[in-house]
């Protein structure tokens, strides 16, 4: 990822933690902010979550990836194994 685009990731980031309460009121009833920046482990590697929530109505978490452009096709199906990745790890708490 060029080096900008990670300072615009991080910048967006920053912004919704800033104004944490009016996005969760815009996410909708039952969410609440669990963590930013988490690490999930495997064997030979480490992940990290830009945010995650967790919406006590439907009793599950909601991950975001943030991401700022369009990349190309191989790094979105990089990035679609990691969400399976990281599913079954939430999955397992």
């Amino acid at each position: 990822m060029p080096e900008n685009a990670a300072i615009r990731e991080s910048c967006f980031e920053q912004a919704v933690i800033s104004n944490l309460q009016a996005f969760l009121l815009e996410m909708g009833k039952g969410f609440s902010f669990v963590a930013r920046q988490l690490r999930i482990s495997t064997e030979t590697s480490h992940f990290y979550i830009d945010l995650v929530f967790y919406n006590y109505l439907l009793k599950c978490f909601v991950i975001i990836d943030l991401k700022t452009e369009l990349e190309r096709e191989v790094q979105l199906i990089e990035e679609y194994n990691k969400l399976g990745m990281n599913k079954s790890c939430t999955n397992n708490r």
